[in-house]
């Protein structure tokens, strides 16, 4: 770093784990603040930017923001022991949940509260780890930004918080989810074992997501005969061990679990798609509700938490907690091609609202204030 510049310090540790919701909004807006760099938006005479990552880091392919491999340990030991001495020069951003308790200058994004509001949907560790560590970080950091405003909300309540405390940062949509043709699609698809005609749930298997609900709703239509054709049920996502059992040890008929699918495969796997249906019973923002929406899909999705703010008037919402409610939504959508039409017109203008780039200017804005503080 040069002298006389602002440091600010990323808290890389999200590259060394598995590409979910959390690390998704850390390298996204990893890689739009380096857009900003490279196109003169931040002041690179005035601030410096650097990436702190654990020495087993692989590479990131920025162009602006370096990476810097520092500690010989891992996981919470690196962060808690290590990170906060590399950092002590700068201000320090801490994108995915967790970072050093003790750190002068440490900006922090909570994604949500969920851990705090539901402990049972977690492993017992992970849990009392995590209700340790936010009070902690929600009292020592110079700020706190989030995704939502249920969010915020939520946050501020069950850590005690002034409200003004919390700043808003919502997620946003990159431009490679986009509607993909069948031609083009077709070996992603056929890769995966799909069928022709799939309505598509993703997710890690963990409680909230409430795969069990809808699978219970799948069941009640197949019974109903309520779905024309050869419809199946498609959920994509991993297990996490860090999550209690999430309810799939049977399986009705016409589903299919594809596993963890890559990050590439996912605009040919939404566009594949009848329809997208979201059933989670807690969300700190829900990103795959607006990624499927920007592929042109329409979107079947909870009435509660921070979906409503996210996706407007341009989804279906339905009660997650009610399976005769998951159960009218989609078939609502699978048989009426008029309302599919209007959903997806809906959804492809709503997206125009979430953009990386916003989210990161926004984000630059607080960590610019705080180094110049």
């Amino acid at each position: 770093m040069n002298a006389g510049k602002c440091e600010v310090l990323v808290n890389a540790r999200f590259l060394t784990q598995t590409l979910t919701g959390v690390q998704r909004y850390s390298l996204e807006l990893v890689k739009a603040l380096d857009g900003l760099l490279d196109r003169g938006a931040i002041n690179s005479e005035r601030y410096s930017l650097l990436l702190l990552a654990p020495s087993s880091t692989k590479g990131h392919g920025l162009k602006r923001i370096p990476l810097k491999r520092v500690g010989r340990l891992g996981g919470t030991l690196w962060s808690q022991l290590e990170l906060s001495r590399h950092a002590r020069s700068g201000v320090l951003w801490s994108p995915a949940n967790a970072g050093p308790i003790h750190h002068e200058r440490h900006v922090v994004t909570i994604h949500d509260a969920s851990v705090l509001d539901h402990p049972e949907w977690f492993s017992a560790r992970f849990a009392a780890w995590y209700r340790f560590l936010l009070p902690r970080l929600a009292k020592n950091a110079v700020r706190i930004l989030t995704v939502s405003e249920f969010s915020r909300r939520r946050l501020a309540e069950t850590l005690a918080m002034d409200p003004e405390r919390i700043s808003v940062v919502p997620n946003g949509v990159d431009t490679r989810f986009k509607p993909v043709q069948p031609d083009a699609a077709e070996g992603v698809l056929k890769r995966l074992g799909l069928p022709r005609d799939y309505v598509l749930a993703l997710g890690s298997l963990e409680p909230r997501k409430n795969l069990g609900g809808l699978l219970s709703a799948w069941s009640l239509l197949l019974s109903r005969k309520a779905i024309d054709g050869d419809v199946h049920l498609v959920v994509a996502g991993g297990k996490s061990s860090l999550f209690r059992d999430a309810g799939l040890s049977s399986l009705p008929d016409r589903v299919v679990l594809t596993g963890y699918v890559t990050d590439e495969d996912l605009p040919a796997l939404y566009s594949g798609a009848l329809a997208f249906v979201y059933p989670s019973l807690y969300e700190g923002f829900g990103l795959p509700p607006l990624e499927a929406m920007a592929c042109g899909v329409p979107v079947v999705a909870n009435d509660s938490t921070s979906i409503p703010e996210v996706v407007g008037n341009a989804a279906l919402l339905v009660d997650p907690h009610e399976t005769e409610s998951i159960a009218e939504g989609l078939r609502s959508v699978l048989g009426d091609a008029d309302l599919r039409a209007s959903l997806r017109t809906a959804g492809l203008e709503r997206v125009k609202m979430f953009s990386w780039d916003d989210s990161a200017r926004l984000v630059w804005k607080h960590l610019a204030e705080v180094a110049d503080n």
